[in-house]
């Protein structure tokens, strides 16, 4: 996955491997670094406490699975990072930066399963399966995030959405804010969330 803002722009590799686990990181590259018209590397960022959820001899987070910029953010997902309490298997987990503060992470967004949520530890959630981030003009939640699962179920992938708004719960908080997904129909698929896009409107 790659997006690009401005003169930055951010390229995943959800395999990179480090400590022989395929954690990933996203690499940034800036416009005119390096020379006139050149794109040089600039850093490399990845969830905080990836290593923590995924260590060496364990399954991958695959960090840079979908990412997006807007502004001075850049979002991407770990679609693949286990869940530290409760220990969950693949739950995912996506994560925002701050250009201005050094590309330092602001935000940790993740799912809490509410009352009646038909999820369960027994297979990945792969919560990260894509990424969007838009402004909606003139609201003052600031930026807006939706990302989707196509796993979310029991039995089978029905899929979800979610939308986490910033200045959510407190400044500079990104807080879920809506949840979408299928009816619970025993037996089928849907993989709601396999494509999305977000328009501030």
């Amino acid at each position: 996955s790659v997006a690009i803002w401005g003169n930055y722009a951010a390229v995943g590799c959800p395999e990179w491997k480090e400590f022989d686990v395929d954690n990933g990181r996203v690499l940034i590259f800036e416009r005119n670094q390096g020379g006139t018209g050149h794109w040089g590397y600039v850093t490399w960022v990845i969830g905080s406490d990836t290593h923590a959820s995924n260590p060496p001899g364990g399954s991958r987070a695959a960090c840079g699975y979908r990412i997006d910029m807007y502004d001075n953010y850049l979002g991407i997902t770990c679609r693949e990072q286990n869940s530290l309490a409760p220990v969950w298997p693949g739950m995912g987990a996506g994560f925002i930066f701050d250009r201005t503060n050094g590309w330092q992470q602001t935000a940790k967004l993740v799912h809490t399963p509410q009352g009646g949520d038909p999820e369960t530890s027994a297979q990945p959630l792969l919560f990260g399966q894509t990424l969007d981030m838009d402004k909606l003009d003139g609201d003052s939640r600031g930026l807006l995030v939706l990302t989707t699962s196509i796993r979310l179920g029991v039995s089978n992938n029905l899929g979800g959405a979610w939308v986490f708004a910033e200045n959510q719960g407190g400044s500079g908080i990104f807080g879920e804010i809506a949840v979408h997904r299928m009816a619970t129909t025993p037996g089928s698929d849907c993989g709601l969330g396999g494509a999305i896009s977000a328009w501030a409107d």
